[in-house]
């Protein structure tokens, strides 16, 4: 009996004042080159979103944590500083959840083929993992010549629950290259781009 009710004060102080769970990702860097010339490619979105893994009945399933994004230099080289990431766990139905060790990437440029969507881009597996995150990698995306094809190889949604301002350069840089292919201009597009 006395081990159930520290069970029982310990439950309900989880419940009360909840139970952080943090992890660091990164650092990310890397290099983004065209695929033919091995050219640095400036410009490039590199944008990752970190999930948080959550047990059900149903199975394992994922829900939006966080993601960062940056953009490639004129050497075609990005850097993504250590990110430390938190939630806090407030229910006895989250007491399994924990933070996905790999974050989802999309590489994106117009008039190249977005990684890792486009069967072309390389490395074909995420390019941070099994690498340290402090290595360097380097990924390669290839030049695109049709409409048709640029049309296909756009980029999804970063997804549905991700609040716009954590991809706003991917998402202007989508705007950028469907006006290119002839395709109206949306919101994210500068005046410029338009």
């Amino acid at each position: 009996m006395k081990y159930l009710k520290l069970f029982l004060i310990v439950m309900l102080y989880q419940q009360i004042v909840g139970c952080t769970v943090s992890h660091d990702f990164g650092p990310y860097q890397g290099k983004v080159v065209d695929r033919d010339t091995q050219e640095p490619i400036e410009g490039a979105v590199v944008f990752i979103k970190f999930l948080v893994r959550a047990s059900s009945l149903g199975g394992e399933s994922g829900y939006f944590g966080d993601a960062v994004e940056t953009l490639t230099d004129k050497n075609g080289e990005f850097y993504i500083p250590t990110k430390r990431l938190s939630f806090t766990k407030r229910s006895l139905s989250e007491v399994g959840d924990h933070w996905d060790e790999h974050g989802y990437i999309i590489i994106f440029k117009p008039g190249y083929g977005a990684f890792p969507r486009h069967p072309k881009s390389e490395p074909r597996d995420n390019p941070f993992y099994p690498k340290p995150p402090q290595q360097s990698v380097t990924i390669q995306l290839p030049k695109l010549h049709s409409i048709e094809e640029r049309k296909w190889n756009m980029p999804m949604e970063p997804f549905p629950d991700i609040p716009e301002e954590k991809g706003i350069n991917l998402l202007r840089l989508k705007c950028i290259e469907g006006v290119l292919i002839g395709l109206p201009p949306t919101d994210y597009c500068n005046e410029g781009d338009k």
